[in-house]
């Protein structure tokens, strides 16, 4: 399974099936589980499309989404569907707070977990359990979006055993993986695919990336989440 194509490097076997299994089921589930969400839109499309959010990371449904994703849902901004590959059902909506507002974006779950994104890199995570605290994207980034290979430094902080942040380094190396279309429903977007193989003190993972082409707007990914939650899989989900 984490058998390598050839010389040129590229997505391995189980990262590329992985994600694919984690995000194609959670896109899969939520376009076939039409639940109404109630009074919170008067258009049938949006709700359906909003309270299809899986039983989010593990727990039963809840009754009701939360006040601040509702709020969150009535702006219409970026919305991702995130699978956590380490935790079973661990699959779930998440919506853009507040859209535009700065260059670090804030998404939020029906349950209230949170996940930061910068430019579409994960720098953060919240109410996960075992949380990344932060996340260091500013050497990865330029090389990602210019579809540049090479080899950087990627820097996380993680909660330590004695629940102290700890900041864990990792060489990360950078490839150039076969384009690939993205299925996003509504759209299929042709993407470059970026592959990045992160090695530190007993870390080993590998990140992944789908960028439009001829765009940096990356629109799936696969990105570590902490040495506990393993890579969270994201895909964009647009509205209907």
């Amino acid at each position: 399974m984490s058998a390598r194509r050839g010389a040129g490097g590229g997505l391995r076997r189980g990262s590329r099936q992985g994600l694919r299994r984690g995000l194609g089921v959670a896109l899969a589930l939520t376009l076939g589980m039409p639940l109404a969400l109630g009074a919170c839109s008067s258009d049938r499309a949006e709700t359906e499309f909003l309270r299809a959010a899986l039983p989010s990371f593990g727990q039963p449904r809840l009754p009701k989404v939360s006040e601040r994703f509702t709020r969150a849902a009535a702006h219409r901004g970026l919305t991702y569907m995130v699978a956590v590959e380490n935790r079973e059902n661990a699959l779930g909506i998440f919506v853009e707070e507040t859209p535009g507002a700065r260059a670090t974006a804030s998404f939020i779950s029906q349950d209230d977990v949170g996940i930061a994104l910068r430019n579409g890199f994960l720098v953060g995570t919240r109410g996960l359990g075992d949380d990344l605290l932060a996340a260091d994207e500013s050497r990865v980034a330029p090389l990602v979006l210019a579809r540049r290979p090479g080899v950087v430094d990627h820097f996380y902080t993680v909660l330590g055993p004695d629940a102290q942040a700890v900041r864990r380094a990792t060489r990360c190396v950078l490839r150039a993986a076969p384009p690939e279309v993205v299925d996003l429903g509504p759209e299929k977007v042709p993407a470059d695919v970026m592959t990045e193989d992160c090695n530190g003190t007993g870390l080993s993972f590998q990140n992944a990336y789908w960028i439009e082409r001829g765009t940096t707007r990356i629109v799936q990914s696969r990105q570590w989440g902490g040495p506990v939650n393993g890579s969270l899989a994201l895909r964009e989900t647009p509205w209907p």
